[in-house]
């Protein structure tokens, strides 16, 4: 499975760099690097679409936290247009949130579900393929593996459709810069789409090197997919 697009964040920039385009208009654009990860820096529907990600089905994976119930942080896929796509809102206390955004409407398909700490990294992976999305937080993987399930698994009955692509994004934030949502180690994935990549490297709660590293990930089949 070839990586598509991928991202550390690890370096100091005033925006997110090449990779992303930050969606404007009806979003917000005031996103960058601390060094460290991807953080927002004023209050707004923030969407940084990655380059190169435009598909039907999406294996996206990305490493994410938030400072309190107030501040979520998430991701996007299947993007066609401002006003059809999916999401995912992650906010601490709450847990996981999947939306459908068609026509410019919002509606909630599943959660909250899972556990999502406050101020803690969490791992989120996301595989939609045709109508059918599984969401995976942390090691929970494959119960084939001796891991938890999926935390989600929906299968849409009216979907949005078309090829599109995935980022990143925060909505509904009172916090910004380090004191609020952050992102790392994003990565998203061709071919393949009933795999997923499991870090060897996982500590419990910190980002490591990245998705993307043969020497440190394992693919993963997801049994029904």
């Amino acid at each position: 499975m070839a990586i598509i697009a991928s991202d550390t964040f690890n370096v100091v920039l005033g925006t997110l760099g090449g990779l992303w385009t930050e969606l404007g208009a009806p979003f917000g654009t005031n996103m960058s690097q601390d060094g460290a990860s991807a953080v927002i820096d004023a209050v707004a529907w923030h969407m940084a679409l990655a380059a190169g990600t435009s598909r039907s089905d999406h294996n996206l994976q990305c490493w994410m936290q938030s400072p309190n119930s107030s501040n979520n942080v998430g991701l996007f896929w299947r993007y066609i247009d401002s006003s059809n796509f999916y999401f995912l809102h992650c906010i601490p206390a709450q847990g996981v949130r999947l939306f459908r955004r068609a026509g410019a409407v919002n509606t909630l398909l599943d959660g909250p579900s899972g556990s999502f700490g406050s101020a803690t990294w969490h791992r989120i992976a996301v595989v939609h393929v045709g109508n059918r999305i599984t969401v995976y937080i942390d090691q929970g993987y494959d119960t084939a593996f001796g891991r938890e399930g999926p935390i989600i698994d929906f299968t849409d009955g009216s979907p949005v459709t078309g090829a599109g692509g995935c980022g990143i994004t925060s909505t509904g934030n009172n916090a910004t810069g380090a004191n609020g949502p952050k992102w790392n180690d994003f990565c998203a994935r061709d071919g393949e789409p009933d795999t997923i990549y499991v870090d060897l490297d996982f500590n419990g709660g910190f980002p490591g090197e990245g998705w993307g590293d043969a020497a440190e990930a394992e693919a993963v089949g997801q049994a029904g997919l």
